[in-house]
């Protein structure tokens, strides 16, 4: 079994003192779980569902709490089983690692060369040639930087209110320092339409 640690530090502004706000705390859990849940379905078997929990077949995450002083969350997700990468000697940590360097830098996260194996749970698209399957493959790619992006907006919903930056480790590595709160497209959309709205109500009553 392997064990991994997702580390979220939130410092400056409240989060100096340990407070992110309940409703924000809610939202790191959320963006923690779907953050290290998609990389765990990749790893084990290349395949990002529709919907991800805090645990499946072949892994579980769970929630340490957090320390006093600056907010400092922290997950362990236990992955039971070898992924398919591991005859490419790349952990679940520089999965996870180079995933977001993908995101962060607006490209898809590229495999690595590698000999498949077979996955470790049944896919549903295994009535189809695992090998070689490249339009499925650019498809999970697709969605595992969408689940990074989605995780992100959560992970980042104390940022500007109650922090001024988030430090992000796996395994006590530093992979990213985030200082900017990032917004889901749908979100955006949403409020986009709403301010229409409210103007034509306006015009309307004036």
């Amino acid at each position: 079994m392997q064990r991994h640690l997702l580390g979220l530090r939130y410092d400056g502004l409240t989060a100096e003192h340990g407070d992110i706000g309940a409703s924000a705390s809610k939202q790191v859990v959320v963006g923690a779980q779907m953050l290290l849940g998609a990389h765990a379905h990749y790893y084990l078997n290349e395949e990002v569902p529709d919907r991800i929990f805090d645990r499946g077949r072949g892994y579980e995450i769970m929630h340490r709490g957090r320390a006093h002083g600056s907010h400092l969350a922290e997950f362990v997700i236990n992955i039971a089983a070898n992924g398919v990468y591991d005859a490419a000697k790349l952990g679940f940590g520089m999965l996870l690692w180079h995933s977001y360097q993908a995101w962060s830098e607006g490209r898809l996260y590229e495999n690595p060369p590698y000999e498949r194996i077979e996955p470790y749970f049944e896919s549903r698209h295994m009535n189809m040639p695992f090998v070689d399957d490249v339009e499925r493959n650019l498809e999970q790619r697709k969605r595992l930087g969408q689940r990074v992006g989605k995780a992100m907006t959560h992970l980042t919903t104390p940022n500007g209110t109650f922090s001024s930056k988030l430090e992000m480790s796996i395994d006590g590595q530093v992979f990213a320092t985030v200082t900017r709160r990032y917004y889901d497209e749908d979100d955006i959309a949403e409020a986009v339409r709403l301010l229409r709205h409210d103007g034509q109500m306006n015009r309307r009553l004036s």
